[in-house]
């Protein structure tokens, strides 16, 4: 009967069965069905509120509500922390919005344990297909790994397509090096925002950092391959004059009160 029934129709069954029984009816159910006896219990609430000779309702299972909630309705942060363990690994193919990560369901779930979010692999696997990424990775061809910088230019490219970073990149391209403060006054994003893009920039070497008293200062990596800075190169004279790159520019310049520090530019 577990097979033909679905939920509702479970407990409505115990509950008749139940009722059939009389005295200790409800006990014995429970024993010979392994149904809790909550849930025979509601099976007889919902057959003495349906009136004689009227049908039951069909057009529900559960009452409205019920069910487990998702695991992303009770941890909203969840989705966010799974992005950012998968943001630097992330590949993709220039002619597909497809992407796929090259990290395991396996240590994802570990490394969200240890974020504080209990979640299993095959939940890890739903979530990652939620939000576009395939468990699939696809194979390299041509190029393949001949080239010695091919993991770097993709993680070049990986840091240049979100907004937040690829602004921050024209910024120290136009100033040489500036503070937290003066990066948040511009781009119009929360300091918790601005360092965790910047601290992905510093992970694939492509700023640097340095304190100068309470400042924290960022600028374009030194030592960055002769290929990372032409393409930032090229690409500051065709963005420096169109939006938000010219509102962020002019966002800093208004700030009162910009850091003094000795400048390294």
């Amino acid at each position: 009967m577990a097979e033909i029934f679905d939920e509702r129709e479970r407990r409505l069954w115990a509950a008749v069965e139940a009722q059939q029984l009389g005295r200790g009816g409800i006990a014995t159910v429970a024993k010979a069905t392994g149904l809790s006896r909550t849930t025979i219990y509601q099976g007889l609430n919902e057959l003495s509120e349906c009136p004689a000779g009227a049908g039951l309702r069909r057009d529900r299972i559960r009452a409205e509500g019920g069910g487990r909630k998702a695991l992303t309705a009770k941890d909203p942060e969840l989705l966010e922390s799974l992005e950012r363990l998968v943001e630097p690994s992330t590949c993709g193919d220039p002619q597909s919005a497809l992407r796929w990560t090259c990290k395991s369901t396996r240590q994802l779930s570990q490394a969200l344990h240890r974020a504080g979010h209990p979640v299993g692999r095959q939940t890890v696997s739903e979530l990652l297909a939620a939000l576009g990424y395939s468990l699939q990775g696809n194979r390299k061809t041509r190029e393949g790994s001949a080239h010695e910088d091919r993991d770097a230019q993709f993680g070049h490219i990986n840091a240049q397509s979100h907004d937040t970073r690829l602004r921050t990149l024209m910024l120290l391209a136009q100033h040489g090096e500036l503070c937290v403060c003066e990066l948040t006054q511009a781009i119009v994003v929360s300091q918790p925002h601005l360092s965790r893009h910047l601290g992905q920039l510093r992970e694939l070497g492509l700023v640097a950092d340095r304190r100068a008293g309470l400042w924290v200062y960022y600028r374009i990596h030194p030592r960055l391959p002769a290929w990372a800075q032409a393409v930032i190169r090229e690409t500051h004279p065709g963005l420096r004059h169109s939006k938000p790159f010219l509102s962020d520019l002019t966002q800093l310049s208004a700030m009162p009160n910009r850091p003094e520090a000795p400048r390294c530019v």
